[in-house]
């Protein structure tokens, strides 16, 4: 949830606590104050919500996939969805920094730091039907069980920040 979005659900709820001047105005027909509360709530948000609809044209960022496990290089992919096809050319992405971590109330973990993040197409070389998808990967072995990842990706559109929790399997024995 970006800045406005927080603004307007905080108003939404602000307006919705406010004594109306005129109760018939304004949602008369539930019995109870807090059925009434709700639907001035739902209204004033409703409201708010067709003033400023959220972005249509904002790039996704799905699940993660892992393919690696404990004691391998991480290797991982993120598909990226509802993604324009001049908007490729703009991506940047890159693990979040330690300052991140902490306005998310995170400890950040060293480890992120081996991890790289690069962006590619699949499929043809036709735009329109390729995806995209990020792929994660380090270099050196990551003995970490657990990994709390932040994803900065930014776009013309703006920057999105996704958490991921990330568990590592142990290898499988071969036979």
């Amino acid at each position: 949830m970006n800045l406005f979005e927080s603004m307007i659900v905080k108003l939404s709820f602000y307006a919705a606590l406010q004594p109306a001047k005129n109760i018939r105005s304004v949602f008369a027909f539930p019995a109870s104050s807090f059925a009434r509360l709700f639907a001035r709530f739902i209204f004033f948000t409703a409201v708010l919500s067709i003033v400023h609809p959220a972005d249509s044209d904002a790039a996704i960022l799905g699940n993660i996939k892992v393919t690696s496990a404990l004691g391998q290089p991480f290797a991982a992919e993120i598909d990226i969805s509802a993604l324009e096809g001049d908007e490729f050319a703009q991506i940047q992405t890159r693990i979040a920094g330690p300052e991140t971590y902490e306005a998310a109330k995170l400890e950040y973990p060293t480890v992120v730091r081996l991890i790289r993040v690069t962006t590619e197409r699949d499929g043809s070389g036709d735009v329109k039907s390729s995806r995209a998808k990020l792929k994660l990967t380090s270099n050196t072995a990551i003995n970490e069980p657990s990994i709390n990842l932040l994803v900065e990706f930014t776009t013309g559109n703006g920057r999105l920040v996704q958490k991921y929790s990330v568990l590592l399997d142990l290898p499988k024995l071969g036979r």
